[in-house]
Parts: structure tokens; sequence; C-alpha cells
């Protein structure tokens, strides 16, 4: 049986569908660890895959991880792709 979303999972949800313009996917948790940011691994139906990084604004502070991943990118190294 499978648990219903809680209110922040179904944002990560709705968030994937429309900024990957999808139609169906698969979501299953990506990673745990003991801060307040979830991971959630979205593989859609055309074969590739992506990681959701759900993190509360109240908890965490996320624009340390944007501004880094913006230099690593300019500087040409891989780096996440920071959608919203």
């Amino acid at each position: 049986m499978t648990e219903p979303l809680d209110a922040r999972q179904q944002q990560a949800r709705d968030f994937a569908f429309q900024a990957l313009d999808l139609q169906q996917a698969d979501f299953a948790p990506a990673s745990a660890d003991a801060s307040f940011r979830r991971y959630l691994r979205v593989d859609t139906h055309q074969g590739t895959s992506r990681i959701i990084m759900d993190a509360p604004p109240n908890q965490e502070n996320s624009e340390p991880f944007v501004r880094i991943a913006a230099l690593m990118k300019a500087a040409g190294l891989n780096a996440p792709e920071v959608l919203d």
C-alpha cells in the first residue's frame, strides 16, 4: 500500500511535471540524510532521470548551493542544473 503524499511531496511532483514538461514519470526517494532536505528521483518515460532537491526555505538556505552551481557551470565544470 502506498502512503499518501505530504504537501511538499505533492508540490515537488507538480513542479517536476511542469518544469520538465512531463506527461508521465515515476518518482522514488533518491537518498536520505539528517537534514530537512529531501531528494526525489524522477524517471521519465522517455528514459531520462532527474533529481529534485526539496529544501524547505524556512529551514534550509539554498542560496549558497545555487551560487556555487552557477560558478562551476561558468568555469566549464559539470554542475547540477538548477531549474528553480
